[in-house]
């Protein structure tokens, strides 16, 4: 993360500045790439203003907040930016869900055992409910995100990486199980 820190008609201080950056750094767990930060502090009579632009893979974001006190004025401003990445990522869940409602399954059909069958081969295991997938080309880490926004526990997918198609799972102690075929 890159930050640059500049005052008008203030002298911006180490305190101020480990303040700033620490409150970015909560940003910077949302974000793979680089990230850009300038932020802007002046000082007109008893007003200390803050102003704090965001850069990160494409996206611009903007706080800016006003008061008496300048680690008040901070806090708020970095609030802002993080009301303002929330917001754009549930946006981003809710364009994925859209889309998966909205999409003509490829014909891969998921057939899910009744447990109790299964379990203790009382009778005939039979089918219970069938589930349809879109199969479409995604990484592993994209998989697990689709499986954690759409509540999932398996996903199936082409991986991108080898073109195969690949059955994420996952396991109750919360980690994934990736099936890839070897062939």
């Amino acid at each position: 993360m890159q930050i640059t820190v500049t005052g008008k008609q203030i002298e911006v201080t180490r305190a101020i500045e480990n303040h700033i950056r620490e409150g970015l750094e909560k940003i910077n767990k949302f974000f793979d790439g680089s990230i850009q930060a300038n932020a802007v502090l002046t000082v007109e009579k008893r007003l200390q203003s803050v102003e704090v632009d965001l850069n990160a893979e494409g996206l611009h974001l903007h706080g800016a907040s006003s008061s008496e006190d300048l680690y008040k004025s901070i806090d708020v401003a970095i609030s802002r930016i993080q009301t303002q990445l929330l917001r754009h990522k549930e946006k981003i869940r809710s364009r994925r869900r859209k889309v998966a409602e909205n999409t003509i399954p490829l014909g891969i059909k998921v057939d899910i055992l009744r447990g109790e069958d299964v379990d203790y081969g009382t009778e005939e295991p039979h089918i219970v409910r069938t589930r349809n997938y879109e199969v479409k080309p995604m990484s592993v880490d994209e998989a697990a995100m689709q499986m954690d926004l759409l509540h999932q526990d398996v996903m199936v997918f082409i991986n991108d990486a080898s073109n195969k198609l690949n059955v994420l799972c996952r396991r109750r102690d919360g980690n994934y199980d990736l099936v890839a075929p070897v062939i």
